[in-house]
């Protein structure tokens, strides 16, 4: 499977919350922050601080696209680009600091930010290479896909307490977006 190289742009601040208390509203606040897709900033309530995870890093980085990128070109037969899935957060958690939860979500939405560069520049050029119909039915799918990551992840928000199912929810989410990009790119490259 050929892979395009794409990069990313720097659009957004790697902030994350650190509690004061360990309490449900906390968790319940980032939970709700990957419901929405975002990958970094968090509003500060009254029950947390602001504070950077790593100084004036903001993701996507270009770097972290160019590593995806250089895992997705390897040109090994019978190479699954699933591989390349979790490298970038894996590298992230091994330095130290990293080791807590709030570290472990910052590399794991560090990682889905670059998946989600790569997402979109192969939606857009899957689209490019539709017809009307053939357009019309992928952003129907994408809409669908979009519903299904969003009620998988409101499974996390229920019946769930400790912070290990708000990994469990940052993994899947960065799981199913890269698992899409890949698909998504497999398909502009004509499937």
């Amino acid at each position: 499977m050929a892979m395009r190289h794409f990069t990313g742009t720097d659009t957004r601040a790697s902030t994350v919350i650190e509690p004061r208390a360990a309490n449900g509203r906390f968790w319940r606040a980032v939970l709700a922050a990957l419901l929405v897709g975002l990958a970094a900033p968090v509003t500060a309530s009254a029950q947390t601080t602001a504070r950077n995870v790593v100084d004036d890093e903001t993701f996507p980085t270009d770097s972290d696209v160019d590593a995806i990128n250089a895992c997705l070109n390897t040109s090994t037969p019978g190479f699954n680009p699933a591989v390349c899935i979790g490298d970038i957060s894996g590298d992230c958690m091994a330095v130290s600091g990293n080791d807590t939860t709030v570290g472990m979500l910052h590399c794991l939405a560090r990682e889905k930010a670059a998946w989600e560069v790569i997402l979109n520049l192969s939606y857009r050029q899957t689209l490019d290479g539709l017809d009307p119909a053939g357009a019309r039915a992928l952003r129907n799918a994408q809409r669908r896909w979009l519903e299904t990551r969003r009620a998988d992840l409101a499974v996390y928000a229920t019946h769930r307490d400790g912070s290990i199912h708000l990994l469990n929810a940052a993994s899947y989410d960065l799981t199913f977006t890269a698992q899409r990009a890949i698909h998504l790119q497999w398909v502009a490259d004509g499937g």
